[in-house]
């Protein structure tokens, strides 16, 4: 299962001013994590609606959709923070690899693979995530 992640340029720094400033690096990282988990999210959730999907979504049930992994929390190990992207694969998801990928019968659903892939999903996701670090750090030096 894909996981999202911080990765800013100059990370370091930004962690350094924002502790300097007695800022909660730890709430500020989950709010980083989840912005970016809802763009993914939404982008998936647009992907699987049936204009995008292999006939037009002839053939879909929704039990992929219903698959994709809601409301999920940050996980931390240490320092490292992450949270869980995509379908959840032992529950309906395991399609989302086809449509991702393709099979030797149907071409694979770039809507979808770019949700979670594209160099744009991740210009995005890195956006968000200075956005609210940027943002926590300016709201302390005032």
């Amino acid at each position: 299962m894909p996981s999202l992640k911080v990765e800013i340029t100059g990370f370091s720094e930004i962690l350094k001013k924002l502790t300097d400033l007695e800022g909660n690096v730890r709430k500020v990282t989950e709010k980083a994590l989840e912005e970016s988990y809802e763009i993914v999210t939404k982008k998936a959730e647009d992907a699987m609606t049936p204009p995008y999907l292999p006939a037009q979504g002839k053939y879909s049930t929704g039990q992929t959709l219903g698959a994709l992994k809601r409301d999920q929390a940050v996980i931390w190990q240490g320092d490292t923070a992450y949270i869980h992207v995509g379908f959840d694969l032992r529950d309906g998801g395991l399609v989302s690899l086809f449509l991702m990928y393709g099979t030797p019968r149907m071409a694979p659903d770039k809507a979808l693979y770019n949700a979670f892939y594209s160099a744009k999903t991740k210009k995005e996701v890195t956006a968000a995530q200075e956005n609210v670090f940027f943002d926590a750090i300016r709201r302390l030096e005032e």
